[in-house]
């Protein structure tokens, strides 16, 4: 996956032959831990897969554009000074992601990620929530 956050650009490999790649697992847990208390957790790998296929489908249609991670796993002091996020957040468990991708819109992202196989899509005016906890949908 290629990812940005907090304007490092990272370039992981997340998946080989249809096998999750264990190094590269841990690798972006550490990229999608908690920026404010600097604490990381094991991802859900399902999270990984949904941003991996969706990365994926564009890349084999010539759109090759990082994820921009706005916001990964939250502790539970993150989450309560995250404007408007839910008091039982997906993120505190490390089932949630906060993306944009650069010259995609919106409406269209968050179509893909449902598509590759995202439970809960919030639409905002600058990013896409996206969780693997169950199917439901909203505008933020």
């Amino acid at each position: 996956m290629h990812i940005v956050r907090n304007g490092n650009t990272y370039k992981i490999p997340f998946m080989r032959n249809g096998k999750m790649e264990e190094n590269g697992y841990y690798d972006l847990c550490k990229i999608f831990a908690d920026t404010h208390d600097r604490i990381a957790v094991q991802m859900d790998p399902n999270l990984f897969s949904v941003l991996a296929k969706a990365q994926q489908w564009l890349a084999s249609n010539h759109i090759n554009r990082p994820i921009i991670l706005t916001s990964g796993y939250r502790t539970e002091h993150t989450n309560r000074m995250t404007e408007g996020a839910a008091v039982n957040s997906m993120h505190l468990y490390g089932k949630a992601a906060d993306i944009h991708m650069s010259g995609i819109p919106i409406d269209y992202l968050a179509r893909l990620l449902r598509l590759s196989g995202g439970a809960g899509i919030g639409i905002y005016s600058g990013f896409v929530h996206v969780d693997t906890w169950k199917e439901r949908s909203w505008k933020g």
